[in-house]
């Protein structure tokens, strides 16, 4: 398992290394312009002429160091610094110093800045600004973003982090340099973990600068990465003595006229995760076409007024359910709803119509205590939280956060990065990191819902489920892009993803 962790982590980590430990701050800013000089030595920058472009804090600092070990290894590397140099840091200052009695070029940051004056150079540092950047960046420091950008042929390396993303919200905070590769040091930093920060920092290298976990004084990141090794753990252990009723009943309360689709894909999904039984709760118009589509399944067909009792009976026989894909907003769909959320014990997860349908029912938020799991786009958390959705992808983590308090549930709020959130805020949250961009398709959430649902009848606890669901759905996706490519997935093809993203684990092997 990976961490990431937001600004104010970073600093507080930084300032006990070397309030709590001693180390001091001149050390790590040469253990980390060592690091970024061994990744500008790996081959893949062009390091004929290199710019330096630095701030006055101790980001700055760093890009100073970088430069003065390029020049005393024989490259031609040029440094300039802006800001107002009344206010640089004192490790900034020394650096700069050292690097002047070196007889490194320090450039003007104006000659470079104007029209012809940036030519050239086949790679640039940006070391303007590191995780402290919390306004928007203008001024000097923009016009040389966009510089850097204009520049032909020169790759871009940032030091900790594209100047211009907010290290914990991956926001941009004006504009932002685009690198294409980012050294950053002791752990991932949520501004380059979610987007859009994650497409400003390029390949993300971590460099151990001598911040260790013992900065946070006993306790853990706040943000944590799912890897391949964590889903074997995670994930129910098979056993050889077993039977279907081992692996979980699962129920789907889903579909509704002309939406069959989204039923059977979250039961082709649930089956391919390992599920030992899934019912399927749908209108009667439904029952011939899923009986076809998932023989597996049993399908609990209603029609008029007993529906309620009937799916009383299947709550009861369930050990989790999902309710709402293709279900529709009508009056039999909240009541159902209702049921499900509201008045069974059981977890259950709540997606698509039924997520729109909870909207509208904060009252209900504490029977959902713990045992639920909301999987909403950023559209449907829009109406959930009741904002705008420009301002949820300001900020995906916080928003997550906000949504799991507030409906007392894990909340998976999906984007590029998916984030699963917990309820109480003292507990950590999930960014999932698989995944591409072949499953922006329509059905892909439903598969995500048979694949929590399974683990949520299988007993996991709600908030690990979503986190695994989330990061196997992913995998699954990989698998089906390597094989078809992005342009032509569908969300049925993910059933085959998920079988064969198990079977590889089951048999020892990572990856996909």
């Amino acid at each position: 398992m990976r961490y990431a962790v937001t600004a104010e982590e970073m600093q507080r980590c930084d300032a006990r290394t070397m309030e709590y430990f001693g180390m001091p701050s001149m050390v790590l800013m040469e253990r980390a312009a060592l690091a970024v000089f061994h990744r500008l030595c790996q081959g893949d920058f062009n390091l004929e002429r290199v710019l330096v472009v630095c701030g006055t804090g101790n980001n700055g600092g760093d890009g100073l160091a970088v430069a003065r070990l390029l020049h005393l290894a024989g490259i031609r590397a040029e440094a300039c610094v802006l800001g107002n140099m009344q206010r640089m840091s004192p490790q900034a200052r020394e650096q700069l110093e050292i690097l002047k009695k070196y007889g490194a070029v320090i450039k003007d940051p104006e000659e470079l800045l104007a029209e012809d004056g940036y030519t050239g150079y086949t790679t640039a540092v940006d070391a303007m600004f590191g995780v402290g950047l919390s306004r928007d960046m203008g001024g000097v420091f923009a016009r040389m973003a966009r510089r850097l950008g204009e520049m032909e042929n020169c790759r871009v390396l940032a030091v900790d982090i594209p100047s211009g993303i907010d290290a914990t919200t991956g926001a941009v905070l004006g504009t932002a340099v685009r690198a294409d590769a980012t050294v950053t040091f002791a752990w991932e930093k949520w501004g380059t973990v979610l987007f859009p920060g994650a497409s400003y920092a390029g390949e993300v290298t971590v460099a151990d600068v001598g911040i260790t976990g013992g900065g946070f004084d006993g306790s853990d990141p706040a943000c944590r990465l799912l890897e391949e090794a964590d889903l074997g753990r995670l994930l129910p252990a098979r056993k050889r003595r077993s039977n279907k009723g081992s692996y979980g009943k699962l129920l789907i309360a889903a579909g509704s006229r002309g939406m069959a689709g989204a039923a059977a894909l979250a039961a082709r999904a649930a089956y391919a995760s390992g599920c030992g039984l899934v019912r399927i709760f749908t209108p009667e118009c439904n029952r011939a076409i899923l009986q076809q589509l998932v023989p597996e399944a049993t399908v609990s067909a209603w029609e008029g007024r007993e529906a309620g009792a009937q799916l009383a009976q299947c709550l009861a026989w369930a050990d989790a359910a999902v309710v709402g894909p293709g279900m529709g907003v009508s009056k039999e769909s909240e009541a159902f709803l209702r049921q499900a959320a509201v008045e069974s014990s059981i977890p259950v997860l709540i997606d698509a119509d039924g997520l729109t349908l909870l909207a509208g029912h904060e009252e209900w938020a504490a029977s959902l205590e713990g045992r639920c799991v909301l999987t909403p786009h950023p559209g449907e958390m829009g109406r959930l939280m009741g904002m705008p959705v420009e301002e949820i992808l300001r900020d995906v983590a916080g928003t997550a956060r906000a949504g799991a308090k507030r409906w007392r549930s894990v909340c998976l709020l999906k984007d590029a990065r998916t984030v699963i959130a917990p309820p109480s805020p003292e507990e950590a949250l999930y960014v999932n990191t698989s995944g591409c961009d072949g499953m922006a398709v329509g059905g892909s959430g439903d598969t995500l819902s048979g694949i929590i649902g399974t683990l949520l009848a299988q007993h996991m606890p709600a908030l690990e489920a979503a986190a695994a669901g989330a990061f196997l759905h992913g995998r699954a996706g990989e698998w089906c892009q390597e094989k078809k490519g992005p342009r032509s997935m569908t969300a049925a093809d993910l059933a085959d993803g998920i079988a064969q993203v198990l079977k590889r684990l089951d048999e020892g092997k990572a990856g996909i």
